[in-house]
């Protein structure tokens, strides 16, 4: 994201230089120099978000594939431990857990597409 930031400044601040000469000539207008950093804005911002995006997924699978590897998961309810067991295990109890697990995939994605 720091990046991202830098980008935006520099673009706004060129655009600023290229506009300014552009005013003084009178070629431009002043409200044409706000849209350029406007829309420049917007699509830098775009990206940035993006890129958040692409950085977060990974980091997702990775979660993912610890849950349904793990030896143990414990299951805990307003600090109450509620039920434990590998991820199979759990999803066969059809308790918490399985509640849990279901509500995150309620679209149809299964352990093995993932």
């Amino acid at each position: 994201m720091p990046l991202i930031t830098l980008l935006l400044n520099l673009t706004t601040i060129m655009i600023m230089w290229i506009g300014a000469g552009s005013v003084a000539a009178g070629t431009m207008e002043v409200g044409t120099i706000m849209a350029a950093i406007s829309y420049s804005a917007q699509i830098l911002l775009g990206f940035g978000i993006l890129t958040s995006v692409i950085l977060v997924i990974p980091r997702g699978q990775v979660s993912i594939q610890r849950i349904y590897g793990a030896d143990r998961i414990i299951v805990m309810e307003h600090g109450n431990l509620v039920e434990t067991g590998t991820h199979k295990e759990l999803l066969k109890k059809n308790g918490a857990y399985a509640d849990i697990y279901n509500s995150q995939f309620a679209d149809g994605v299964n352990s093995k597409a993932i």
